[in-house]
């Protein structure tokens, strides 16, 4: 009899235990309680600073007025002849063109040199536009276009761009 009396004890000291964490194996966190003299009614302005609800002070009045108009597009048209000129950096990015580059886009012809040619050379400038063009059907076969590059270097299709149909070339 005290052996099953030893079994029922343990059985209840098991249960009770798993019962007692209430269903959670999470840990238990604790929060600090807010400080409570930033909450005072009637405070100073000057206290309590860094409080969310605290608004933004206002920028100093520096005489000058934003213009309301927006800055001119830039010129789409432009597209650089010869890349390894030097460029301002302040002129913002630098486009370059597959067409520039050899590619046709007649949609038969092979420009999958000329999209390398014209990545590396996108590549190796910062914010640099590597633009398909939306005249043309540009054939392409299976590339992959690989850095490291320059940072903000962005590769706009305005058309479309097609693969060529045969295996072998996946081979």
């Amino acid at each position: 009899m005290g052996i099953s009396r030893i079994k029922i004890l343990i059985c209840l000291l098991i249960t009770l235990s798993v019962l007692s964490n209430n269903g959670t194996l999470a840990r238990t966190h604790y929060h600090k309680k807010p400080n409570r003299s930033n909450n005072k009614k009637g405070s100073n302005k000057g206290e309590g600073r860094g409080l969310v609800s605290d608004p933004p002070p206002p920028p100093p009045d520096s005489g000058t007025v934003p213009s309301d108009s927006p800055p001119p597009p830039p010129d789409s048209g432009t597209v650089p002849s010869d890349p390894a000129d030097p460029i301002d950096p302040n002129s913002g990015p630098c486009v370059f063109d597959v067409r520039s580059y050899g590619a046709v886009g007649d949609g038969s012809t092979d420009d999958t040199e000329a999209f390398r040619s014209a990545w590396k050379a996108a590549c190796a400038v910062e914010s640099a536009v590597l633009l398909v063009p939306s005249e043309g059907n540009f054939m392409i076969t299976s590339t992959t276009f690989s850095g490291p590059c320059r940072p903000g270097l962005v590769f706009q299709v305005m058309h479309s761009c097609s693969s060529c149909s045969c295996l072998s070339n996946f081979l």
